[in-house]
């Protein structure tokens, strides 16, 4: 795929993040929503997204600054439930993971805005 299909890619990515945001927001903290049943199953939902789509990512620029190993590990770990999913790594990764990651995806999505502009 071309690099304007990854930039689609990391919008999709963002829209995910907002849910997981949304989903966390509507149960007031990330361990309420992660101990709802239905609050854990979508997170993992929006969590094994986003690693399918960084998985998907083709340019190498792109690719270097976004953790797509770690994602599509996580990801293979949520679809194929290896040994259980790990809580207190489910937490961690959304209190530190997926922020990190939003603030980057922003800032690629800003570079290539700024880029279409002076086009």
């Amino acid at each position: 795929m071309s690099y304007k299909g990854d930039i689609v890619r990391l919008y999709t990515i963002r829209k995910f993040i907002t849910d997981i945001e949304t989903i966390i927001n509507n149960h007031e903290t990330v361990i309420k929503a992660v101990e709802n049943m239905e609050g854990q199953y979508a997170l993992m939902l929006c969590i094994a997204q986003i690693g399918e789509l960084l998985n998907k990512i083709t340019t190498p620029e792109l690719k270097a600054d976004l953790p797509v190993k770690d994602a599509v590990a996580f990801r293979n770990v949520i679809v194929r439930n290896y040994e259980h999913i790990n809580i207190k790594f489910t937490v961690r990764t959304l209190k530190e993971s997926i922020p990190e990651l939003k603030t980057k995806i922003s800032s690629l999505i800003k570079d290539y805005e700024e880029k279409q502009i002076k086009s």
